[in-house]
């Protein structure tokens, strides 16, 4: 995410870019020994192939759980900043209607909207998630979605979900190789 000195940048805790380093190493060194496309079809879809070890499947458990551990240390300010954005009516539910996973017609959305919004205020704190869990989804909100980015929106609306960035499943090496491909020739 490109800091432009907005209210929508966002600053991440030490401990989460110790995490990330941590994390990051260890998916450099996990692709050593089988290809990340692989893990990343595990941790989709449980699939194990017989050619690698336990131990590999061991060490993509253990690398998730880092993951998730430190994206959710940021998800209560991406509660937060879901929860603002329609407090505050700075969107209603027709961002929800355009990007919720839930595919809501508009009708939906500002009903579940309303709930969602009376559960958070109800709680006297943004924890329940109800705003956040309606606009992202469960798998967003536990940091176990493997999406490597979000959209333009998404980022506007809770800018700290930019965390997802520094728990990519992929290497430098796999990085480089895509921004070649889109490079014009």
């Amino acid at each position: 995410m490109e800091r432009t000195g907005s209210p929508h940048d966002v600053a991440y805790a030490l401990s989460t870019w110790k995490k990330a380093r941590e994390f990051q190493a260890g998916v450099e060194e996990l692709a050593q020994e089988i290809p990340l496309a692989h893990a990343r079809a595990y941790l989709s879809q449980r699939n194990r192939l017989p050619e690698y070890p336990g131990e590999v499947y061991e060490e993509i458990d253990r690398l998730q759980t880092l993951r998730r551990n430190a994206i959710q240390a940021e998800m209560r300010y991406v509660k937060a900043q879901v929860f603002c954005l329609f407090r505050d009516g700075i969107e209603e539910a027709n961002f929800v209607t355009e990007h919720s996973p839930l595919g809501l017609t508009p009708e939906e959305a500002a009903r579940a909207l309303e709930r969602a919004l009376d559960l958070d205020e109800a709680d006297g704190s943004v924890e329940s998630g109800a705003c956040a869990r309606l606009l992202l989804g469960d798998a967003v909100l536990s940091g176990d979605d493997l999406r490597f980015g979000f959209s333009r929106e998404i980022y506007y609306a809770a800018p700290s979900l930019g965390v997802y960035e520094l728990f990519m499943w992929t290497t430098v090496g796999e990085l480089e190789l895509a921004s070649a491909a889109l490079k014009p020739v």
